[in-house]
């Protein structure tokens, strides 16, 4: 799925001399705080996902746990109400949280919908449809997408969620944004809190 146009750590740093960002390196357990605080995280990682789905490559990550997402997402991205966030989910806890009646290997690419188990719904409610209390969630395999995988693992010893929201890299009516200039103004917007790309992080000072 990621056959999209990706950019060194270099090129990176050099895009982002425009702005006057704080620039750290990346550590999963500063940003898995950061989530558990609320943060609304920009996730800018190697070549970009081709196809329907945001997959870890162009993602906006926010925690789960409150309804209350909805509102403050639905606000910063100017859309509407009813459109629907999607769950990210560790491969090793998604037969807990939901029942398995599906194809497990299209939820790779967050194109199956599933019923939550009863015991989970009232954890993970940013992610979850009020009519049916279905999600469309992406399970995210460890050897596949190690990094992606990690900072659900650091959530989770957080948190007991091993569950984020994951929502497409862009504004209401915007293209999936491309380059890292894209994802920059994004943050000089405060669309996102913090941006991760690649191996640092940056926000504004």
């Amino acid at each position: 799925m990621f056959f999209g146009i990706g950019y060194s750590d270099d090129k990176v740093d050099e895009f982002s001399k425009n702005y006057k960002f704080k620039k750290e390196k990346y550590d999963s357990k500063v940003i898995a705080q950061d989530l558990d605080d609320g943060k609304i995280i920009g996730w800018y990682q190697d070549r970009f996902e081709h196809g329907p789905r945001a997959l870890g490559a162009r993602s906006i990550l926010v925690k789960p746990t409150e309804i209350k997402t909805h509102k403050l997402l639905n606000e910063r991205l100017k859309r509407y109400e009813i459109m629907p966030f999607a769950p990210i989910v560790m491969d090793e806890y998604f037969d807990e949280i939901f029942y398995p009646s599906k194809s497990k290997y299209s939820a790779e690419f967050m194109t199956v919908c599933y019923s939550t188990r009863e015991s989970w719904i009232k954890k993970i409610p940013a992610v979850i449809q009020k009519s049916d209390k279905s999600a469309r969630p992406q399970i995210v395999v460890k050897n596949k997408n190690e990094k992606f995988w990690g900072i659900l693992n650091e959530y989770n010893k957080i948190s007991g969620i091993p569950v984020l929201l994951n929502t497409s890299f862009n504004s209401h009516n915007e293209p999936i944004i491309d380059n890292p200039i894209h994802a920059f103004e994004k943050l000089k917007e405060g669309i996102i809190d913090k941006l991760v790309i690649e191996d640092y992080v940056y926000y504004v000072k």
